[in-house]
């Protein structure tokens, strides 16, 4: 393996998590409009991706590997971080930047990930909620459904 394969995978993983993340803007906006088929789409989508970046991680990970071994380097974690600062001597420093600079990119798309599942999250929460309120009410006879506080 060489270098230019591991910035091959990290674009890969890039483009991985961008469908990641349209999907999960795709399952609010469903959440939103009460869209079943776009619910169901957007769950469908983010199965296929999830499976997608599970193997294209596994593929980053013996790239890895095999790069520390041609490099004769011992290296316990599949950290990019680490093996920028393990290769500074074998890899020149352009190519260590744009490695960086994908690290930089994938980081900031799983925060992104992570802010609209949180958000997706709230919004199933608070429905699970409301329709467990509503069920309840509907079967308590002794209290009406509008004298309630909002």
């Amino acid at each position: 393996m060489e270098v230019k394969d591991l910035i091959e995978n990290l674009k890969q993983q890039k483009k991985n998590l961008s469908q990641l993340f349209n999907a999960a803007s795709l399952k609010q906006k469903a959440l939103v409009q009460l869209n079943y088929e776009d619910l169901e789409k957007s769950i469908s989508t983010e199965e296929r991706t999830l499976v997608n970046i599970q193997q294209t991680e596994k593929h980053r990970i013996s790239i890895l590997a095999e790069l520390y071994l041609g490099y004769s380097i011992h290296c316990e974690t599949p950290k990019l971080s680490e093996f920028i600062e393990k290769t500074k001597e074998h890899i020149g420093a352009k190519t260590l930047e744009n490695i960086s600079l994908h690290e930089k990119e994938l980081k900031k798309l799983i925060k992104q990930i992570s802010v609209i599942n949180q958000q997706n999250k709230y919004l199933i929460e608070n429905s699970r909620a409301f329709i467990k309120e509503t069920i309840t009410s509907l079967l308590n006879k002794n209290k009406s459904l509008l004298d309630r506080r909002v």
